[in-house]
């Protein structure tokens, strides 16, 4: 998972920053630091945060759901990412590691 998938997965879970990082069990600010890309993230980490979403009712299925979503709907963090591929846009980087 990467940055833009723990942010918009805990949106998703109608969790804020401090809530996803009271059930990981680190500071709130190491949560926006994985959010913002600026720090890796580790796997036991993200084992964490899984369970943490899991707990709210999102699934691993529905997170990797999330990607296709994003990219049917056009939304801003696509637009910023998209190349031209002949008549197609390409994926996005950002998507790559999704999840």
């Amino acid at each position: 998972m990467n940055h833009e998938g723990i942010k918009h997965s805990r949106q998703l879970a109608n969790l804020t920053q401090r809530e996803l990082a009271l059930k990981v069990g680190v500071d709130t600010s190491y949560i926006s630091k994985l959010e913002n890309g600026t720090i890796p993230l580790q796997p036991a980490i993200e084992r964490k945060i899984l369970e943490a979403f899991d707990g709210a009712g999102i699934g691993e299925q529905e997170i990797k759901s999330l990607k296709n979503v994003y990219i049917a709907r056009n939304l801003k963090t696509v637009h910023k990412g998209s190349v031209t591929n002949g008549n197609r846009k390409a994926e996005p980087s950002i998507y790559k590691n999704f999840y």
